[in-house]
C-alpha cells in the first residue's frame, strides 16, 4: 500500500493502519499455481460460497485474541459487505456470528445492511465505482464511540476497505484496522 500513499488522501489514513493478511493469495491470472496456492484459493472461494467458514472464524478469532486479548469484548466485528444482500448473508453471517462467539467480540453484521449490487474491487473496476450501484445502511448508534476491527476475505488494493473503513468512522467510531484471508500477489517467488 506504500505506493498508493498521497494518491488518495481520504483513504491513506486507513492504508496507515493495521492491515493483517493470513496468505497470499495467487491471482487465477496466472495459471501456474502450487498445489499450496491452489489450496488458498479454493479455501478463499468456499469461504466466499459460504462454505468454509468455520476453519476461517476459527483462525480470525485467535488472530483477535492474539492482538487484543480480553480487549476484544470492547471492539466491534465488520465485514465488508459483498456485493449483494444475498451474498453477504451467505459469506458473513454464520462466520461473523462464530467469530464474536470464540473470540468475545461484538457482532456488527445485524447492524449493516445492504441494498442494491456493488462490483468487486478485484473486477478491475474504478475505485469511485465499487460501491456506487450499492447502498449500505449503518446503525449510527451502534458504532458511534466505538473501537472497530474490519474484516475482508481478499485484500487487492484496499479500496473496498478504506472505503468502509471511512463510513464506519463518520459514524463517530474508531478504525483499529483490518484482516483479511488472503492479500493478492500477481507472481510467485
Amino acid at each position: 500500500m506504500a505506493a498508493t500513499f498521497g494518491k488518495y488522501p481520504s483513504l491513506d489514513k486507513q492504508w496507515r493502519k493495521m492491515m493483517f493478511s493470513f496468505y497470499p493469495y495467487l491471482s487465477t491470472k496466472n495459471r501456474n499455481a502450487t498445489q499450496e496456492e491452489w489450496k488458498i484459493r479454493r479455501l478463499i472461494w468456499d469461504f466466499k460460497d459460504g462454505k468454509a467458514f468455520s476453519n476461517v472464524a476459527h483462525l480470525v478469532a485467535n488472530k483477535l485474541i492474539q492482538l487484543y486479548g480480553s480487549e476484544t469484548k470492547n471492539i466491534i466485528f465488520a465485514c465488508v459487505p459483498a456485493s449483494s444482500a444475498e451474498k453477504n448473508e451467505k459469506r458473513y453471517k454464520n462466520f461473523s456470528s462464530m467469530v464474536c462467539q470464540l473470540c468475545g467480540m461484538c457482532n456488527a453484521y445485524d447492524h449493516i445492511k445492504v441494498k442494491g449490487e456493488k462490483s468487486a474491487e478485484h473486477d478491475n473496476v474504478d475505485k469511485n465505482d465499487i460501491h456506487n450501484k450499492q447502498e449500505i445502511e449503518f446503525d449510527q448508534d451502534f458504532f458511534k464511540g466505538k473501537k472497530v476491527i474490519v474484516f475482508d476475505d481478499i485484500l487487492t488494493k484496499g479500496f473496498a476497505y478504506a472505503i468502509f473503513a471511512n463510513k464506519i468512522e463518520k459514524l463517530g467510531a474508531e478504525v483499529l484496522g483490518g484482516l483479511f484471508i488472503g492479500k493478492t500477489v500477481y507472481t510467485t517467488n
